[in-house]
């Protein structure tokens, strides 16, 4: 009689960070109600689906539509590397598309991208850079509200992160601020 063998170990084709997006319409409320789990594996599984998923543009207006920006604006502040380094990848490839750019900077997410610059994960920063890059590809920049002091300080941060990265350069040039008439 023959018996049975039950390995203790995972089958070598298994990569426990993919997730299985099986949801059809129900998927990207699915994986944003993951985003906002306490369990980390959770979240970087969702994040994993989010990222393949992000190349569609019609998924990008219907993540940003169920409220997606939101939680991947607080995923930038996880104490997780990879989980930060795929939210700033998620951001990248939603950045690609129109509707994306035109979302992030509605959404103020210059400024959640701002604590990343000094990551200690060259990954994280240099998502963080493709991320302002595809941002300044925008043709009607609309103005975002900064005072001089925050602007120099993103534009030396910006300056320095481009230098780290060979090949990739951005020329920053900040407006000459006139005081304002009474």
């Amino acid at each position: 009689m023959a018996h049975a063998r039950i390995s203790m170990y995972l089958p070598p084709n298994i990569n426990p960070t993919q997730a299985d997006i099986a949801y059809g319409c129900w998927a990207l409320p699915n994986l944003h109600r993951e985003l906002q789990s306490e369990d980390l594996q959770t979240r970087q599984k969702a994040l994993m689906a989010l990222c393949d998923l992000m190349h569609d543009p019609e998924y990008v207006y219907e993540a940003i539509n169920i409220g997606c920006l939101e939680s991947l604006t607080a995923l930038l502040k996880d104490s997780d590397s990879l989980v930060r380094m795929k939210t700033a990848e998620v951001l990248y490839i939603m950045a690609t598309h129109d509707v994306g750019r035109t979302s992030l900077l509605e959404h103020d997410i210059i400024l959640a991208l701002s604590f990343l610059l000094n990551d200690p994960h060259s990954a994280c920063r240099e998502n963080l850079h493709q991320v302002y890059k595809q941002l300044a590809q925008l043709p009607s920049v609309p103005w975002v509200p900064l005072n001089r002091q925050r602007e120099k300080t993103l534009a030396k941060h910006i300056q320095k992160l481009s230098s780290l990265h060979e090949g990739m350069s951005i020329n920053i040039q900040l407006p000459e601020l006139k005081p304002r008439e009474k």
